[in-house]
């Protein structure tokens, strides 16, 4: 299968689109956001014929939409279909399903198991597939409780009692965040760190 250069992502949940889109932009895939409109949906399937196709909506016929446009015009699109029922389906080397409960990390790892031409069951990857990269690896100890932290809506005084450092020293580390996971903004930060909070290297993190 051909490599996966173009992601459309078919949502009507914000946080999701934008913790999504944020993480998918990280690992250099071209990020189009489709709202929940069937007749959007379809003209954009049809318009853009994105490599890979992310449904996730609190509604079903959004999904069942997107599949069958792919399936009636013979798209050689693959998706991920979040489901209440991921584990009655059986996936494939196109189509994957994950649960409302897999966070963005599952996510990815579906992502890059698809890529590689194998099923992706949720939300493990196929032992064959290679792993997508770690969008924390390039944080420090201290930095990764701090994100942990954000995630769990702690201030800043709280942050610096919490680790017994300064107020300085955590706004050093939050710009140091920043600046390393390329994000754009506070309410950005904010949004990855929420989108993270299960991450095994944060939870551990507070543990240290």
């Amino acid at each position: 299968m051909s490599k996966i250069s173009t992601v459309a992502v078919i949502t009507d949940d914000e946080f999701f689109r934008d913790a999504s889109a944020y993480f998918l932009a990280q690992q250099n895939y071209a990020v189009l956001n489709i709202g929940p409109d069937e007749q959007e949906i379809r003209t954009q399937l049809l318009h853009q014929r994105p490599d890979l196709v992310i449904v996730r909506t609190r509604r079903g016929p959004q999904s069942t939409c997107a599949l069958q446009c792919i399936h009636e015009h013979n798209l050689p699109t693959r998706t991920v279909a979040y489901t209440d029922a991921a584990a009655d389906q059986a996936p494939t080397p196109r189509h994957a399903y994950l649960t409302r409960a897999d966070g963005l990390e599952a996510l990815l790892r579906c992502v890059a198991v698809l890529e590689g031409g194998h099923a992706a069951t949720a939300p493990a990857a196929a032992p064959t597939a290679a792993a997508a990269p770690d969008p924390l690896a390039v944080l420090g100890s201290q930095e990764r409780k701090v994100l942990a932290l954000i995630g769990r809506g702690l201030s800043a005084k709280q942050m610096a009692e919490q680790l017994f450092v300064s107020t300085h020293t955590i706004k050093n580390h939050k710009t140091n965040i920043t600046r390393k996971l390329a994000v754009a903004s506070g309410r950005d930060l904010l949004t990855v760190a929420l989108a993270l909070r299960e991450h095994p290297a944060l939870k551990s993190a507070l543990m240290s």
